[in-house]
């Protein structure tokens, strides 16, 4: 279950997902500013705490997906079989 594959792909995962969330995060205000639509009023200890609350959620997924044996990779939910290419 919890071998080094999927710690690997656990972890890309999470740091995948803190990564996107942040820049997500650091760029709405300008992004949002320069359109007129208002700003996110975000620091950016602020935007790294919002984003580690998506990596946490993503690290609960792949935990919830080891539990599961008939899946795509390690950490994924994904059944394989007709989502396959």
């Amino acid at each position: 279950m919890f071998n080094t594959t999927f710690l690997r792909d656990l972890g890309e995962r999470v740091i995948v997902t803190y990564l996107q969330a942040l820049i997500t995060l650091l760029l709405a205000g300008p992004f949002a500013e320069a359109l007129g639509q208002g700003h996110v009023d975000l620091s950016a200890l602020q935007s790294a705490g919002v984003a580690a609350i998506a990596a946490v959620l993503a690290l609960l997924k792949g935990g919830l997906a080891a539990l599961r044996r008939d899946t795509v990779s390690p950490a994924s939910l994904v059944k394989p079989g007709r989502h396959e290419a």
